[in-house]
């Protein structure tokens, strides 16, 4: 239930996953929310339109903590942590936006025009209608594997740096290269060999 702490009343009540909630996060540049479930799945959510666009089946391992690393776009880093010393990077990439999505503009003064959406819409329903007119692309990047193998219970992402802290009150600290950063290293070890 997304909250308005103002008026202290529930805007809007998602509804699909089949287990615990374990991470929420918001996207900055879209209207987008992302969920993790121990029911092995990760959701993609349009504020909007109120309606689950797109469903990441997670191969039988529960996601604990999801954090978004990098937004451009319709184009978003994530990384995921489960159960186990793996952490896994992805690459989310968005199609046109929905009819619906696009309704929502702003007109001549600067308001934004609200589109309504029917909650009675069943999940199929709602799924088929995504798959219609939505193309969203979901590619693994990498894996990186932390130093134990507990369960993952936070990920902080800050100036390039990513933390893992893990139940066992492990912290992994790694340093994410931009491209440019990456490059450059990559040029002086090529010189050296």
């Amino acid at each position: 239930i997304i909250w308005d702490i103002l008026s202290e009343k529930g805007l809007v009540k998602f509804k699909s996953h089949k287990s615990h909630i374990t991470e929420v996060k918001f996207c900055h540049n879209n209207p987008w929310l992302i969920s993790s479930s121990t029911d092995c799945t990760i959701k993609f959510w349009n504020i909007l339109t109120k309606q689950c666009f797109h469903t990441m089946l997670t191969k039988n391992s529960e996601t604990r903590s999801l954090i978004i690393l990098e937004e451009v776009e319709d184009q978003l880093i994530f990384a995921t942590g489960g159960a186990g010393a793996e952490v896994k990077f992805f690459e989310f990439v968005g199609g046109s936006d929905s009819a619906e999505d696009q309704k929502r503009v702003k007109n001549e003064s600067g308001d934004s025009i609200k589109t309504e959406v029917s909650d009675e819409m069943s999940d199929e329903d709602s799924q088929n209608q995504d798959n219609d007119t939505l193309e969203h692309q979901i590619i693994e990047k990498g894996t990186l594997t932390r130093s134990k193998g507990d369960k993952v219970v936070q990920m902080i992402f800050k100036n390039g740096i990513l933390a893992i802290i893990g139940s066992s009150r492990n912290c992994d600290i790694w340093r994410c290269l931009n491209t440019e950063e990456k490059d450059k290293r990559l040029k002086k070890k090529q010189a050296k060999a």
